[in-house]
């Protein structure tokens, strides 16, 4: 694509987005590999219509570190409420910043399990009964 064409369309992608058809605008600026456009676009997915999923594509298709790491802590959040239960919020370290004693992570809780088959209507779910020693 030549450079002037592809000012032109960028023009073009700048007024659908600014007259509110930013699904056309997108798809514009993907054509033509604007990132200022597509780190609007996912500005407005992620401010506005808060779909981080959505807002984290056109932040990663225009190389927008801070955005898509913005997104991705937060998934790890939600991650480990939705497999722990309730966590507090802690603050993100980025790999650079790494050192042994800067997080220490917690081991996931224990799910005691019984395997065998379930007999008669009893729960496979709860421990087997605790054995008395005589």
């Amino acid at each position: 694509m030549s450079p002037e064409k592809r000012t032109e369309l960028i023009r073009k992608g700048n007024l659908l987005f600014n007259s509110g058809d930013i699904e056309t605008a997108a798809l514009v600026f993907k054509a033509t590999n604007y990132k200022d456009g597509l780190i609007r676009v996912g500005d407005y997915f992620y401010f506005e219509k808060h779909q981080p999923l959505r807002a984290y594509g056109y932040y990663r298709q225009a190389g927008h570190e801070k955005g898509t790491n913005k997104i991705a802590a937060g998934f790890v959040f939600a991650l480990k409420c939705w497999l722990w239960g309730e966590v507090k919020e802690e603050k993100w370290v980025h790999p650079s910043d790494f050192k042994e004693t800067a997080v220490q992570s917690k081991p996931a809780p224990e799910k005691k399990v019984h395997l065998k088959p379930p007999i008669l209507g009893k729960d496979y779910m709860t421990p087997p009964p605790k054995k008395k020693n005589s």
